[in-house]
């Protein structure tokens, strides 16, 4: 993820390894950002059970799996839970559709091997895109 990242924004390959000074704080950010899917994995399962309600348990879960792999992203640029709400809310068509695709991969077996660097790789291009044009 932060390979393809520097590559995209045409920074040189770097190694900095000042995590753990801050390591305390990365976990308790962590800590609120896990919380909140969970949370919101609760609210889906609990959905579910109710018929005409599925479609938004299915929602919820394509919105989950964006933000499991964008999370790689959002850590990479120490987002705290609040910005990483406000960066769902702003890319939601992009991040819901693309959970979806994904979500549908995840349950064809083979290719479901492949998932977790595709979709990392997916949506480190696709949070980076949108961060540059942000910037622009």
């Amino acid at each position: 993820s932060e390979s393809i990242s520097d590559e995209l924004e045409g920074k040189p390959f770097k190694r900095e390894r000042g995590f753990w000074n801050e390591l305390l704080p990365f976990i308790w950010n962590e800590t609120k950002k896990v919380s909140v899917i969970v949370f919101f994995s609760f609210i889906a399962f609990a959905v579910s059970f109710i018929p005409i309600l599925l479609p938004i348990s299915i929602w919820i879960s394509f919105i989950l799996i964006a933000a499991q792999f964008t999370d790689y992203s959002w850590s990479r640029d120490r987002l705290t839970t609040k910005q990483c709400m406000q960066d769902m809310k702003k890319n939601f068509f992009h991040y819901s559709l693309s959970g979806a695709v994904f979500f549908l991969f995840i349950s064809v077996p083979m290719i479901n091997l492949i998932v977790p660097a595709w979709a990392t790789s997916h949506f480190t291009l696709l949070y980076t895109k949108k961060k540059k044009t942000k910037l622009v």
